[in-house]
């Protein structure tokens, strides 16, 4: 049966539109700002992390971004969370690529990064730069090793640190994330470009890009 109709106002109900939201300027500072070093530092937790939870989560992204024009750029950072016991430390660490010792340095970049190419004062600069890249990549080293797009175990307990090009490839220490050494691809296979997500075979030793 159909209700009856009614002009009564409060008999209807009406719907607030949803609050807008929106990324704060804070927010944009924190993530595209530049991270510092830390070591085991007593995460906030909210609820409560089961006891059974135990391990280590080590991801690789990137840390720093001042000065770059891409998402891809950020010179390369590893962080970890160490889980026991219903506690979580959390840790991160740059890695020693470098870029990022030439950017410590110097406030420059070496080499350009995927999206972010060398800042050049005048022609005369420019022109430097372009035959500079000519002649390392003559030598095979024309670009970036800023590893920061993968994490991959190793089968000695270390980790790899890998990027898109064949320099970018470095060797890591999962305890206090420290750089301990470059990794060459001797594969040879010769390229300029690899890619950063490969795949480790059964017998723990096997890597397949």
């Amino acid at each position: 049966q159909a209700l009856p109709a009614t002009n009564d106002a409060s008999a209807s109900t009406t719907t607030s539109p949803a609050p807008l939201t929106f990324v704060t300027q804070e927010a944009r500072t924190a993530l595209f700002g530049a991270a510092k070093d830390q070591a085991n530092q007593a995460a906030v937790v909210t609820g409560q992390v089961p006891t059974w939870l135990q391990g280590d989560m080590i991801v690789n992204g990137g840390g720093d971004y001042q000065g770059m024009v891409h998402l891809f750029d950020g010179l390369a950072l590893l962080s970890k969370a160490h889980i026991e016991g219903g506690k979580v430390d959390v840790s991160q660490q740059y890695i020693r690529s470098e870029q990022y010792r030439h950017v410590a340095a110097t406030g420059k970049m070496k080499w350009r990064e995927f999206g972010t190419p060398l800042p050049a004062d005048s022609a005369l600069e420019k022109g430097i730069q372009v035959l500079t890249n000519l002649l390392d990549l003559a030598a095979n080293k024309g670009f970036t090793d800023n590893a920061s797009v993968n994490v991959v175990p190793l089968a000695d307990g270390t980790l790899m640190a890998i990027s898109e090009t064949p320099s970018a490839a470095y060797r890591m220490d999962t305890h206090h994330l420290r750089t301990l050494a470059p990794i060459k691809l001797n594969d040879g296979i010769p390229g300029q470009l690899i890619t950063a997500h490969p795949k480790l075979m059964r017998d723990g030793g096997t890597l397949v890009n």
